[in-house]
C-alpha cells in the first residue's frame, strides 16, 4: 500500500511547485502593497488576494477545521492514506478531529460546511471528493468505527488477510524491481490521466445488460443478509453497489486513458464490468467478516433513533 501512495507523489509534488510560484509572488505582492499603503493609504486600495494552495495528500492526524480548509485549498478533492489506521482513529476520537461527518458526507460527494465565530470563518465545499485508505490489524477497526450500526462502516472495503510468519529473502538481487522508484514512475502516467480528466468532461455509462445485472446481483446479496445481519450490513451492500460502480468507472478510465480527448462518452467494457463485480463479491464477504468482529449497539442504544445513514 506505501508503494500504491507513490502514484500520487508527482500530482503532488506539482501542487507543492506551484504554490511554492504562488506563495512567493503573494508575498512580494503584499510586500510592495504594504509600502504604498504606509505611504498613502487612499492609493493603495485593496491588499492582494491571498492565493490558493492545493494538495493532494492530507495527514491522517489533523484536526476536522484543518481537513476542512485543506479541502477548501484544493477544490474539496484530496486523499487521507496511512499505513496505521490508528493515526486517524485516534482523530476522529477526539473532539478537535472528529471528522466522521465530513468523511460520510463526502462518500456520497453532499456538501460540507464549517464556520467559526472567533474568526469570523465560513467555509462551504460543495461537491467534496475524499478517498481513504488505510492498513492496520483487526482490533484497530472498532476504535475508527464504534459499531457495526456506524454509518462511517459501510462507507469502507475492508480486505483482511493473513500474512503468514514467513521470511523474506533478503538477498539484493540484480533482476529485483525497485518498487519505489517503479510507482514513482507510473505516478507520471497517473499525473497525465487527472490533468486529461481535469482538463474535460465525460459521461461514464453501463449498458442495460450490465446494469440489470448489478440490479439482481445486489438485490441478491440483500436478501442473503438482512434477515440476520441487520440495517448496518443492509447499507453496507447498497452502497457496495454504489462502490462496484465506481470501481467499474475507474477501470474504464484506466483502459481507455490514451482516448480521453475532451468531453466524450466513457461506456464500460464486459471484461471491465465483470472485474469489478467479481471484486465487489469478494469486499462482500470481507465485509461480512468485519461486520462479525464490530461491536453492536444494544437495543436500548437503537430504539429512540433512526439510521439516516442508509442510502435510498
Amino acid at each position: 500500500m506505501k508503494y500504491a501512495a507513490k502514484l500520487g507523489n508527482v500530482i503532488q509534488e506539482n501542487f507543492e511547485k506551484a504554490n511554492a510560484t504562488a506563495r512567493a509572488e503573494y508575498e512580494l505582492d503584499y510586500k510592495e502593497w504594504k509600502i504604498v499603503a504606509k505611504r498613502n493609504p487612499v492609493d493603495a486600495g485593496n491588499p492582494p488576494k491571498k492565493p490558493k494552495y492545493p494538495v493532494l495528500f492530507i495527514p491522517g492526524n489533523s484536526s476536522a477545521s484543518a481537513i476542512y480548509w485543506l479541502l477548501d485549498e484544493t477544490s474539496g478533492k484530496a486523499i487521507i492514506c496511512e499505513t496505521e489506521a490508528d493515526s486517524i482513529a485516534g482523530a476522529i476520537k477526539q473532539d478537535w478531529g472528529n471528522f466522521s461527518h465530513l468523511l460520510r458526507c463526502a462518500f456520497h460527494h453532499e456538501p460540507i460546511a464549517m464556520s467559526r465565530k472567533g474568526d469570523d470563518l465560513y467555509l462551504r465545499i460543495e461537491h467534496p471528493a475524499v478517498s481513504v485508505l488505510l492498513t492496520g490489524t483487526p482490533d484497530q477497526v472498532p476504535r475508527l468505527i464504534g459499531s457495526s450500526d456506524d454509518g462511517l462502516c459501510s462507507r469502507f472495503l475492508f480486505y483482511c488477510y493473513n500474512q503468514g510468519l514467513n521470511w523474506i529473502d533478503q538477498t539484493p538481487c540484480s533482476d529485483c524491481i525497485d518498487y519505489s522508484a517503479h510507482f514513482y514512475k507510473l505516478g507520471y502516467e497517473v499525473a497525465r490521466i487527472k490533468k486529461q480528466l481535469d482538463g474535460g468532461g465525460y459521461l461514464f455509462s453501463l449498458t442495460f445488460e450490465q446494469f440489470k445485472t448489478l440490479n439482481e446481483s445486489f438485490n441478491k446479496k440483500l436478501s442473503q443478509i438482512k434477515m440476520f445481519e441487520g440495517q448496518g450490513a443492509g447499507s453496507a451492500v447498497m452502497r457496495l453497489g454504489l462502490i462496484a460502480f465506481r470501481i467499474a468507472m475507474i477501470l474504464t478510465v484506466l483502459r481507455q486513458k490514451d482516448e480521453l480527448t475532451g468531453k466524450s462518452n466513457l461506456e464500460c467494457s464486459d471484461e471491465d464490468f465483470n472485474t469489478a463485480m467479481a471484486l465487489a463479491d469478494v469486499y462482500f464477504e470481507h465485509s461480512m467478516v468485519m461486520y462479525s468482529l464490530l461491536p453492536k449497539q444494544s437495543k436500548a442504544e437503537l430504539s429512540p433513533k433512526f439510521d439516516n445513514s442508509t442510502p435510498n
